[in-house]
């Protein structure tokens, strides 16, 4: 505010939520996903090989259909990962934000060394990298 005090503000998946039907694209990328997942365990099991000669990899209905229903699950598999790494990258982010705010450089520090992301999946802490570097681009403060 022009007297220096703070306004809360809505975060961005509240404005998102009211801004955007995420439904359409997401409803492309689930089926994508589910299809990537049924190649991937075709494949994994032998079904999906180069025809060479008179060695065709052979499908039973019964597999398939193993294989169908694992696949009809994937879209809901990813978007639960998706929204863990979201969720993790949202916490840091808005835990991130409150030192910044109260210009507390050791916490910064403090939580630049532990970014989301434990056991090798850094893709929330690319999220929080990203968020940090937008920020500075546009002058956030």
């Amino acid at each position: 505010m022009p007297d220096g005090s703070l306004q809360p503000q809505d975060g961005v998946t509240t404005v998102l939520h009211a801004t955007i039907n995420r439904a359409e694209p997401l409803m492309g990328w689930a089926v994508k996903r589910a299809m990537a997942k049924l190649k991937r365990v075709m494949t994994e099991r032998g079904f999906i090989a180069p025809v060479t000669g008179d060695s065709a990899p052979r499908l039973f209905e019964a597999i398939l259909d193993d294989i169908i229903q694992q696949a009809k699950r994937a879209g809901r598999e990813e978007l639960e990962d998706a929204t863990d790494v979201g969720s993790a990258a949202h916490n840091w982010i808005e835990q991130y934000i409150k030192p910044v705010l109260a210009d507390d450089d050791s916490r910064k520090c403090e939580l630049l060394a532990k970014l989301p992301g434990d056991g090798g999946d850094d893709r929330a802490a690319n999220c929080c990298v990203a968020a940090i570097c937008w920020m500075a681009d546009h002058s956030v403060e």
